[in-house]
């Protein structure tokens, strides 16, 4: 006996994300269309993935992981239909169970859960903009003789990650040639970040696994169910990540950018976030240069100019400035860019 797809639809942070992978536009297009892993399951809070389409063969049960391709913010057919059990013989209504849905971006095969299907993880590598839209519901009238979507259940996404993209570029002072600092410096051939570690004074391992708790179904809470480990392999080795250039998935790490005296957007990367707090610095920035070898920069994330930002830096976009100057001083400053009103950032690197 047929049923029909339930169909869903998507809504995306009014942020814009401007790098090349992660999606960019508040909403899909024909043009620009979003696709992203969906799970689906007919338990509340579990997504197994049984191979259960929620046909007649699959005992009217639904628990798969699927893709979606949506190209509007309308509802849509996901990539594999997922059906609702037949009418009920006597009365003609629907017998169905809900469906209920979580999502994620990127479109990955390398979403994973365990056993009990009551978590998903991802080793991301800091070009992706990662987010996740937790469950949903979705249902079909079952006073109505006619198969009929009721309610298209909206899967709402949010940034998991902290975005942060760096401009480089010489600063001289009255009378200071162009030529001599450029070359004092070298090409810079590679830039990488780690988060600070407040208790310890020293930095975290390169956190690049996210695990994110779906037992919580409707009551998901960003800040106490997304997690942050390290996996020890992909760019992280090391204890750090790697930035990537700017508009590409193309890793910093090897290449030869030459600096000028304009300063030029480089380079950008998807990191994990931190909990900000009064008395210490947020992250770690190594910027390494042809003739000045390792450069470590602290970050401190600031509202304004005079003002902390305190709490987490999830969904938050920081712009920073790494500004190089004659001798072994870098400065850096940061302002507000896209996503979420994150904040400024700060600091200064003698040697």
């Amino acid at each position: 006996m047929a049923g029909q797809p339930i169909y869903l639809s998507v809504s995306l942070p009014e942020e814009k994300p401007e790098t090349k992978v992660p999606f960019e536009g508040s909403a899909p297009s024909t043009s620009n269309p979003l696709n992203v892993s969906v799970w689906a399951s007919t338990t509340p809070a579990v997504f197994k993935n049984e191979g259960l389409d929620g046909g007649e063969e699959a005992g009217f049960k639904v628990s798969i992981h699927t893709y979606g391709h949506f190209q509007s913010g309308s509802p849509q057919l996901l990539t594999q239909a997922i059906y609702p059990p037949p009418r009920d013989g006597e009365s003609g209504s629907y017998t169905a169970d809900p469906v209920y849905f979580v999502a994620m971006h990127p479109r990955s095969a390398d979403w994973t859960t365990d056993e009990d299907g009551k978590t998903a993880k991802y080793i991301f590598s800091g070009c992706e903009d990662v987010m996740f839209a937790p469950q949903v519901q979705g249902a079909y009238d079952t006073e109505k003789q006619e198969q009929e979507v009721t309610v298209s259940p909206t899967l709402a996404f949010q940034h998991l990650l902290t975005r942060i993209s760096v401009k480089m570029g010489i600063v001289l002072e009255e009378g200071e040639n162009l030529e001599d600092v450029k070359n004092a410096w070298g090409e810079v051939t590679a830039l990488k970040i780690q988060a600070y570690d407040s208790e310890g004074g020293g930095v975290l391992e390169g956190l690049d696994v996210v695990s994110i708790d779906l037992q919580q179904g409707e009551g998901f809470d960003y800040d106490r169910d997304v997690k942050f480990s390290y996996s020890g392999v992909g760019s992280s080795i090391g204890s750090s990540m790697n930035f990537y250039l700017t508009g590409t998935d193309t890793e910093f790490a090897g290449a030869s950018v030459s600096l000028s005296n304009e300063m030029e957007e480089l380079a950008y990367v998807m990191c994990a976030p931190v909990v900000a707090i009064d008395d210490s610095h947020e992250y770690l920035i190594t910027v390494t240069t042809k003739n000045r070898g390792d450069q470590k920069v602290v970050l401190d994330l600031m509202k304004d100019g005079s003002t902390k930002f305190i709490g987490s830096t999830r969904g938050k976009h920081f712009g920073v400035s790494l500004k190089f100057k004659k001798g072994n001083a870098i400065a850096i400053d940061a302002g507000v860019d896209d996503w979420q009103n994150g904040g400024f950032g700060s600091g200064e690197f003698d040697d």
